[in-house]
């Protein structure tokens, strides 16, 4: 500490006055890379980040909306639900996928579809559960070979 007293002192009042001036621009330099810029960046990325959040919060209230309006499921078919399954599946053009079929009790039933167009399988489960009132019990769901196919074993099941 003497030492820097020494040089300081040794100093004339200009040079003092210079150092001065440069120590108050290194330090609020500092500051400002330290502390004030990356605080700044953070708080624009929790504003983005609330953007998207209340988005998608908006989004969500516009589907459920729409799931109110929806018109409640018919009656249920006295059809097993394999059957129901696979007509709707052909209904739907997608029984070209179905690998394996197997009825797993009265109120459920296992599929294997391979290289699926994703979309039209989600399509396909949600019009099940309005139609029928099928829900899906489990869904395994794997990438296949191209973008948006998909290889999916799932367990349907009916809902009471």
């Amino acid at each position: 500490m003497n030492a820097i007293v020494e040089f300081w002192q040794s100093r004339s009042a200009r040079e003092q006055m210079a150092l001065g001036v440069l120590a108050a621009v290194l330090a609020a330099a500092l500051w400002f890379y330290a502390l004030a810029d990356p605080l700044a960046r953070r708080a624009e990325r929790f504003e983005q980040k609330l953007a998207s959040e209340q988005a998608l919060l908006q989004q969500a209230d516009a589907l459920r909306e729409r799931i109110a309006t929806l018109p409640p499921p018919r009656p249920r078919s006295d059809a097993s639900l394999l059957l129901l399954a696979n007509r709707a599946l052909q209904e739907a053009g997608l029984s070209a996928y179905l690998e394996e079929g197997s009825a797993d009790g009265e109120r459920r039933v296992r599929l294997l579809l391979k290289d699926a167009p994703f979309p039209e399988i989600s399509a396909w489960l949600a019009a099940m559960a309005v139609r029928e009132g099928v829900q899906t019990a489990s869904a395994d769901i794997e990438p296949a070979a191209a973008p948006g196919l998909v290889r999916i074993d799932l367990v349907l099941e009916r809902a009471d």
